[in-house]
């Protein structure tokens, strides 16, 4: 949302200086601080709405129809602007607003994919986790809200879970699921999902003053909570069938032992969030400079890549590059503020070089690094200028620490003096490839990767 206040205004200044009237607006997630009272939320439920959502309920119906902030409400006051250029966040694309799918034209910047890419880790809200479907979810009797028995679909979900069944524990292959031994077709197993959804209960048990976990622990919000994770299941299986995929990246089967329930077996699920749809039927400008070829074609199938070389001189501009070892952990460990082992550790060498480049930073300076190691420096340096700071001062603006990513897309920093990068964002080989699988539902087997030392390849191809 940083960046997008930045290019509203940058928009708006541009059309003063153009004489062009027209109206730019940034388009809040619900769960980002309210614009007009930092206090609130841009929806002060939002917590309690998303779960409404995900037990099959209608937030709208529901909650917002009875809340107390209706009348300060900022997603509904947003909901009542009108503008001729929005800028959202990219990950509203999957669930675009009626203010964009309503645009002529979209224009999509900077790289999109990690916003849609979900459970290739374990960290972070549940939205983002992986999914784990018991197998048990596959041999319920399913029947309609009025009890009328699915026969059909409990004889599809019975042929799906014949495919399902292995006994493979090691990591490997063999864990995720081959496509061919499940004898159903894609649009068997479509179909399958088409009449799951006819089992859906309707009343989910809210009532008001319900918390979004207490809901959540209602029987019918539970059991359309299991529908929707079996629904997912069926989805990825579609989805690798219509592509001819072997082996799926994105489905494999996990077996566990738990105290209290025993043995289990759960498919495991990953994934991409498709875009909205109403969004792909619009004409779409795509501009990343890093852009992948290979993973937006999975996002865009239908996408013209254009061959333009564009380049800017920067003639002003001096890079050093110093190959010594930055790596995260070697930086900031977990429960460590980095300054504890004593004048010789790695993070105090750096602050000290921090201060010597903003004492030859006239313009302001700007440090990139890693999350835990920003933190740490940016406490270091507000105590160290505290009393700059008790006397009204800004140093922080004029000289600061991020880490990566958050800088991305962010332009203020257009007229400082120096740049800092300590350390890199490099993924290990694991993690890469359950991106990619993730991202194209193909299984990647492991392999040895060869690795070499350079840095930045310069505009001579030098290293």
């Amino acid at each position: 949302h940083d960046a997008a206040n930045e290019k509203v205004k940058l928009a708006r200044e541009t059309a003063d200086n153009l004489g062009v009237p027209i109206t730019v607006h940034t388009y809040y997630g619900k769960g980002y601080k309210n614009p007009r009272d930092e206090s609130r939320k841009v929806c002060d439920k939002d917590d309690l709405y998303s779960a409404i959502s995900r037990a099959g309920g209608n937030p709208e119906k529901d909650l917002c129809s009875t809340c107390q902030f209706a009348d300060t409400c900022y997603a509904k006051f947003q909901d009542t602007l009108k503008g001729d250029l929005w800028i959202i966040p990219s990950a509203s694309l999957t669930s675009a607003p009626r203010k964009i799918t309503d645009a002529d034209i979209v224009v999509i910047d900077e790289e999109i994919a990690p916003s849609l890419v979900w459970g290739v880790s374990s960290v972070g809200d549940e939205s983002n986790k992986p999914v784990k479907v018991p197998l048990t979810l596959l041999e319920r009797a399913w029947k309609k809200p009025d009890n009328t028995s699915m026969h059909r679909l409990n004889d599809l979900l019975t042929a799906v879970l014949g495919g399902l069944r292995t006994p493979v524990e090691a990591e490997g292959k063999d864990r995720h699921v081959s496509l061919a031994d499940i004898t159903l077709n894609a649009d068997e197993i479509q179909e399958a999902n088409s009449l799951l959804w006819q089992c859906k209960k309707i009343d989910i048990g809210y009532e008001e003053g319900d918390k979004a976990d207490d809901l959540l622990q209602k029987d019918n919000a539970k059991y359309n909570l299991e529908l929707r994770k079996l629904s997912r299941l069926l989805k990825e299986l579609v989805n690798a069938k219509r592509k001819s995929i072997e082996y799926s990246g994105r489905v494999k089967i996990v077996h566990g032992e738990d105290v209290n329930l025993g043995k289990y077996t759960v498919a495991q699920l990953c994934g991409m969030k498709p875009l909205s749809k109403q969004i792909l039927e619009k004409p779409i400008l795509r501009i990343d400079a890093t852009l992948r070829q290979e993973i937006e074609l999975e996002i865009f199938p239908n996408i013209e890549f254009l061959d333009v070389d564009i380049a800017v001189e920067t003639p002003h501009m001096e890079v050093v590059q110093c190959p010594i070892s930055a790596s995260k952990t070697g930086v900031v460990k977990l429960g460590d503020d980095g300054f504890n082992k004593g004048k010789h550790s790695r993070l105090r060498k750096l602050l000290h070089m921090i201060e010597v480049m903003q004492a030859a930073s006239p313009k302001g300076s700007l440090v990139i690094t890693y999350k835990g190691a920003a933190k740490a420096l940016n406490k270091a340096l507000k105590e160290q200028y505290s009393l700059f700071f008790e006397e009204g001062g800004n140093i922080l603006q004029l000289h600061e620490v991020t880490n990566f990513k958050a800088h991305r897309g962010i332009d203020r920093w257009n007229g400082i003096s120096r740049l800092l990068i300590y350390g890199r964002t490099r993924p290990n080989e694991e993690s890469i490839e359950q991106f990619a699988m993730a991202v194209t539902g193909r299984y990647i087997e492991h392999q040895e990767y060869v690795k070499e030392q350079r840095g930045f390849t310069m505009v001579d191809g030098s290293r």
